[in-house]
């Protein structure tokens, strides 16, 4: 049976991983211009090292950014194709957004169009027994 909430939960899932992905893609470039700075092989002599600094900040505040919304679009993810705690797979889709927006901008379509397919917190959720199988224990 085809369910909305599942296939924006993979879709956020898949954009958590993009995220993340891109937070390694900056980190790489932040040890690139590490290393750069730091061998004399490179020539590199500025006499200003809050250059560097600059671009330190410029790659590493939105790798850390990346990383968040990453994790968040997981967790988010996982809980949209459990059907469970509506909030938070929305909250991880909208954050999928902001790290690859066309799977992003389905994965909130989907999720919000599917609330009514998520139960509430399995702690509401209690099946009363009936009593002969109450009496049987």
């Amino acid at each position: 049976m085809y369910h909305k909430s599942h296939t924006g939960g993979i879709l956020t899932i898949v954009s958590g991983v993009l995220g993340i992905l891109e937070c390694a893609v900056l980190v790489i470039v932040i040890a690139c211009v590490r290393l750069v700075e730091t061998s004399p092989e490179f020539g590199v002599n500025y006499a200003d090292p809050d250059v560097f600094q600059f671009i330190y900040l410029v790659y590493g505040l939105p790798a850390l950014i990346c990383l968040l919304l990453g994790a968040l679009g997981i967790i988010g993810g996982i809980y949209a194709a459990k059907r469970r705690l509506w909030g938070l797979a929305l909250a991880g889709a909208i954050g999928s957004v902001i790290t690859f927006l066309p799977l992003g901008i389905a994965a909130v379509i989907m999720i919000a169009q599917a609330q009514k397919e998520f139960s509430s917190p399995p702690s509401d959720n209690v099946e009363i027994l009936p009593d002969t199988v109450t009496e049987q224990l």
